[in-house]
């Protein structure tokens, strides 16, 4: 989702967020898949170090839970960001 916009990106898409648009993305496949995110300037990366937790190769991801939504409301006030949680999410 890209602001109004919702969308299937296939391999090698590329799709652009303006500093303070509501954006999200989720993998829809059985597979597991890739994305690469930029951030210019740089800075916002550290959200992700507060907020989540190292991938370990090999292994599934750990579903959202309680103690990485309060990772990352935290952090989300240290880098002025506004989230918005699913209706029908946790």
């Amino acid at each position: 989702m890209l602001g109004d916009a919702v969308f299937r990106a296939a391999a090698g898409a590329f799709a652009f967020a303006p500093r303070g648009t509501l954006h999200c993305f989720r993998n829809v496949l059985d597979v597991p898949s890739r994305v690469l995110v930029m951030f210019t300037p740089g800075g916002f990366e550290g959200f992700f170090f507060k907020a989540g937790l190292p991938a370990v190769e090999g292994e599934t991801p750990p579903r959202l839970g309680t103690e990485e939504i309060e990772r990352s409301r935290d952090a989300a006030v240290r880098y002025g960001m506004e989230v918005r949680w699913p209706e029908a999410g946790v």
